[in-house]
């Protein structure tokens, strides 16, 4: 149950959140001012969970309280349109153009001040790394996705690359796009976005890694340190030697 409020980690919806989910996209259907093309978007998933999250966001806002380490993905979290993302990602692949200035496909990106001339030596793609270090739901990486897609085929008919169109999906996923997110829900729903976004361009491809990671966690207080290595020390002979060892004694 991705939506339920109670289970962060369920992926099914129980009747009751279904409803409520089918109901608002109904009614977002049959609103004037929403672009009905935005269903075929890929960050449809994205703009849907900000705005699931809105009523927690403003009922935080107005309550005026601290915002603690669980709520700095709530109170951080903002959708990023698609115009800005683009812009963005144009202009992080200047490496790329710094190496293949001569490029065909610059023709399709709007890169600032692209050089004209080869600056940096070339490498191969799959050691070229995009990070978003707060990728939320995976909005940077989706449009990334398509980028690094056109850089393989790219390296193929300009470059003398031998990358086999079916690999390309799986060598993007596994080798290209890096991010990280405090919020677990964005988290699954990155990965899940980036499970589909490579079997629409090719339906043999296999994923064996993603490189997307929940950072939710944070350090225990002294009580439950204390309590969990008195366990430790307490469960084995092995797990006592360790604490002596530790504590310097003998």
């Amino acid at each position: 149950m991705l939506y339920h409020r109670d289970h962060p980690y369920a992926l099914i919806p129980g009747p009751i959140e279904l409803n409520g989910i089918l109901d608002a996209f109904n009614a977002l259907e049959a609103d004037p001012a929403v672009d009905p093309l935005i269903w075929r978007s890929d960050d449809v998933l994205g703009w849907l969970y900000e705005s699931y999250n809105n009523p927690k966001k403003k009922a935080h806002k107005d309550s005026d309280s601290k915002t603690e380490y669980d709520k700095v993905s709530l109170q951080s979290q903002v959708y990023t349109p698609r115009w800005v993302v683009q812009f963005l990602v144009d202009n992080s692949w200047a490496n790329c153009t710094e190496m293949y200035p001569d490029s065909p496909i610059r023709a399709q990106y709007r890169i600032a001040n692209a050089p004209d001339k080869q600056i940096r030596d070339a490498k191969p793609l799959t050691e070229i790394r995009l990070i978003d270090p707060a990728c939320g739901s995976g909005n940077f990486l989706l449009y990334a996705f398509d980028l690094f897609y056109d850089l393989y085929l790219d390296q193929n008919e300009s470059y003398g690359g031998r990358y086999a169109p079916e690999s390309i999906p799986r060598l993007i996923i596994e080798n290209n796009l890096h991010g990280i997110d405090l919020d677990d829900r964005a988290i699954q729903l990155a990965l899940l976005e980036l499970w589909i976004k490579p079997r629409l361009r090719s339906s043999k491809a296999t994923i064996h890694r993603f490189n997307i990671v929940s950072s939710d966690f944070y350090l225990p207080g002294y009580e439950d340190a204390r309590r969990y290595s008195t366990a430790l020390y307490t469960r084995s002979p092995l797990s006592r030697r360790n604490w002596y060892r530790i504590a310097g004694q003998t």
